[in-house]
């Protein structure tokens, strides 16, 4: 999963993959909106960042983690 950084609304998405075991995936927001804009995708919506993001992840290959246990 691609999850833009933005402040504090990446930090619960990240400890719920956690959670449940799933990898994570960093993306540069100014990267990301680069890319989407490369794409002649100009409007800025939570669904076209998701559909970027989608795309950013596979062509980009961000280096995958796990986040420490809550105790880290």
């Amino acid at each position: 999963m691609a999850n833009e950084a933005i402040g504090a609304y990446h930090r619960a998405f990240s400890r719920t993959l956690a959670k449940a075991k799933l990898p994570l995936a960093k993306v540069n927001p100014r990267q990301a909106r680069r890319f989407a804009e490369a794409f002649g995708q100009l409007a800025k919506t939570d669904c076209r960042n998701t559909a970027v993001l989608a795309r950013v992840g596979p062509l980009l290959e961000p280096p995958v983690r796990f986040l420490p246990s809550a105790t880290l």
